[in-house]
Formats: C-alpha cells, structure tokens, sequence
C-alpha cells in the first residue's frame, strides 16, 4: 500500500512539473544540447548549424 501511494505521489509532481512546457514538438526546431566528446571536449548542437547531424543512441542492458 505504501508503495502505490509513493508512486501516486511521485506521478502527481510530475504532472504538476513545468517541464511539460519544454517538450518540443514535430516541427520544432532542435534543442540546443551538449555532449562529451571523444576527445576529452564538448559539443554542442549550434557547433553544426547549417549541416546534417545524424545523432545514434545506441543502449545496453
């Protein structure tokens, strides 16, 4: 029982967040975001503007 009223609770924040607000939609240009590189430097996406980006995920279990 607890357990379900923890989750209950944790979904109404999350619900109540405003980070809904950030969600881009199709159309929409990309967010800027940063990511490591090899290399040891960072890259944003605004580093590529005016070229094709192609961004792979790949995930393990």
């Amino acid at each position: 029982m607890r357990k379900s009223l923890v989750s209950l609770a944790a979904l109404a924040a999350l619900a109540a967040s405003p980070l809904d607000a950030q969600v881009p939609r199709v159309g929409d240009p990309a967010p800027d975001f940063r990511l490591d590189r090899v290399d040891g430097g960072q890259a944003t996406l605004n580093d590529f503007e005016g070229q094709v980006v192609l961004i792979f995920f790949l995930g393990y279990s």
